[in-house]
C-alpha cells in the first residue's frame, strides 16, 4: 500500500509520500530525496538517491550520506506511527533539509 500527505502548516507546505510493501520494504519520497529500504530479520539495506536530479536512480548515495538516511527513516517510522494511530491531522512537519532542493 501506499499513502500520501500533504500537509499545511501555516503558509509552509511539505510533501511526503510513503509506500510500503508487505514488512519488508519501504520508501520515503520528498521533493529533494527518495529512500529505498529492504529489510530483514538480520539485516537492513537502505538506497538513497537526490531528487529530482537523480531521475532514474541510478546513484545510490546512502553510503556518503548516513545522517540523511537516519533523518528519513526516523521520519518514516514517525510518520508510520501517525498513520497507524489515524492521526493524519497531527502530522508532524518534516525538516526542511529532508524537504527542501538544494
Amino acid at each position: 500500500w501506499g499513502r500520501s500527505f500533504l500537509v499545511e502548516r501555516s503558509a509552509e507546505i511539505s510533501a511526503a509520500v510513503l509506500g510500503q510493501a508487505g514488512s519488508r520494504e519501504r520508501a520515503v519520497r520528498t521533493p529533494a530525496w527518495f529512500l529505498r529500504e529492504e529489510r530483514s530479520s538480520d539485516e537492513s539495506r537502505a538506497e538513497l538517491y537526490v531528487k529530482p536530479d537523480d531521475r532514474y536512480e541510478i546513484n545510490d548515495i546512502a553510503s556518503r550520506c548516513p545522517d540523511m538516511v537516519e533523518q528519513l527513516q526516523s521520519a518514516a517510522e514517525l510518520f508510520q506511527q501517525h498513520v497507524d494511530r489515524q492521526q493524519r491531522d497531527d502530522m508532524p512537519t518534516l525538516p526542511r533539509e529532508i524537504t527542501e532542493l538544494f
